[in-house]
């Protein structure tokens, strides 16, 4: 996943840390695309899940650290353009931290928390992809959509990626033994990630 239109960007920006430069860029995008129902995606974020995003992260800490010696957390979104009625993430643990640009090892984790966070803040975004994502048989899809759909997913990811990273400064406040382990975010599938120090 994390092809099509805003891939590069995203492999450029985000991974790199620049998250809210990649939103302002991507919005700017698809406001050059005539409307679509993905253009919901505009202005919206996941801003109401970081507060219970912070705590989960300090849980899943604290639990992995009870069986291993944690060096670095990985929580992934769920694949949320196949799923467009429930959107939320996990969360993993792992006793030693490998490259985002190598991301084999995660899927080798030590510890994995069973609970999981919903996502909230976008149910009109969520609506666009139920409506819009999965064509019917035969039927032939815009190029104006084809791309406002690609956008918004990038812009989907990014945005639980930043969420993940603002929950993770909160989470060190209440935590100090999460400073200098990397937090890493990503959706299912998507093969492009950050890392938060």
């Amino acid at each position: 996943m994390g092809e099509g239109a805003g891939s590069e960007q995203f492999g450029l920006m985000v991974c790199h840390g620049k998250i809210a430069e990649f939103i302002s860029w991507a919005e700017a995008g698809l406001r050059t695309i005539a409307q679509t129902p993905y253009h919901e995606v505009l202005g919206k974020s996941f801003g109401q899940s970081i507060a219970p995003s912070s705590e989960y992260l300090v849980e899943t800490f604290r639990k992995a650290a009870e069986e291993i010696d944690v060096k670095a957390l990985y929580f992934e979104m769920n694949g949320f353009e196949i799923n467009p009625d429930y959107w939320h993430f996990s969360g993993f643990a792992y006793e030693e931290a490998g490259d985002i640009w190598e991301p084999d090892w995660l899927a080798e984790w030590q510890y994995e928390n069973d609970d999981h966070v919903d996502l909230l803040g976008m149910q009109r975004v969520q609506d666009a992809f139920k409506k819009c994502y999965r064509p019917k048989k035969d039927e032939v899809i815009p190029l104006q959509l084809e791309m406002a759909s690609s956008i918004a997913s990038h812009l989907v990811c990014a945005h639980f990626i930043d969420a993940i990273f603002k929950a993770h400064q909160v989470a060190k406040a209440q935590e100090p033994k999460l400073k200098g382990v990397p937090v890493i975010a990503t959706a299912h599938d998507w093969d492009r990630m950050a890392k938060s120090l």
